[in-house]
């Protein structure tokens, strides 16, 4: 790296300086935890099928990339972070969690003093006891990494109602195309484009009072 400097090295360790990851990445980062430091392979397509007979032509088998040392520290301190989420905390079944509130190169002032946009991101995995799925999300300028609680909650749902058979993927698929995004959830922003501190969870020290993306931004992304 030709910008390399020793200090980027202490700034790697809370996700700064040079760091840039993926939301497949950090999904991945995820599941390695929540198999102790086993690492596979990521891939996005489970099986392929003869759409006529529905027999199986191939299927991805599981491939052991790397295995690298974790701590149970690192575990039992996920878990203490989804305990301070409401929407986490009180969930049927036990998730483990870290949130990022990354920051963005552009600024705003409040007052006089300048701050960054920041985006919301968070890792999770659940159930903790026997990890069945691991989830990466980023919300382009989202704020608090707190703040995509309730969205976690929501892809766990989803998991476990396409497990039970209640919801199937061309359901999930139709009822998300039924209810496109529209500009309407852009009129509850503040006419100054100012976010409501309050309107997060708690977050890291600095990071919950942040402001709303700017107009030709505010669409969000997740994954």
């Amino acid at each position: 790296d030709s910008n390399y400097t020793e200090s980027l090295d202490v700034q790697a360790a809370i996700g700064q300086g040079n760091t840039a990851v993926t939301p497949i990445q950090l999904a991945t980062y995820a599941a390695t935890l929540a198999n102790r430091g086993t690492r596979y392979r990521t891939h996005f397509v489970k099986a392929i099928l003869d759409s006529n007979t529905g027999k199986t032509l191939e299927e991805t088998q599981p491939e052991v990339m790397d295995v690298v040392e974790t701590f149970d520290l690192v575990r039992e301190g996920m878990l203490g972070v989804a305990q301070t989420i409401p929407a986490l905390a009180n969930y049927p079944h036990t998730i483990a969690c870290k949130t990022g509130s990354p920051q963005r190169s552009e600024g705003y002032y409040a007052g006089s003093t300048y701050k960054h946009y920041t985006n919301a991101a968070m890792i999770a995995y659940g159930p903790a006891e026997d990890p069945e799925i691991a989830i990466g999300i980023v919300v382009e300028y989202g704020g608090a990494g707190a703040r995509t609680g309730t969205l976690v909650a929501d892809i766990f749902n989803a998991y476990y109602a396409m497990k039970d058979g209640t919801l199937t993927v061309d359901e999930a698929a139709a009822e998300s195309l039924a209810q496109p995004e529209t500009a309407a959830d852009a009129a509850e922003t503040p006419a100054d484009g100012m976010a409501d501190p309050a309107a997060g969870e708690a977050e890291d020290a600095g990071q919950n009072d942040t402001a709303a993306a700017p107009a030709d931004a505010a669409a969000t992304a997740g994954a």
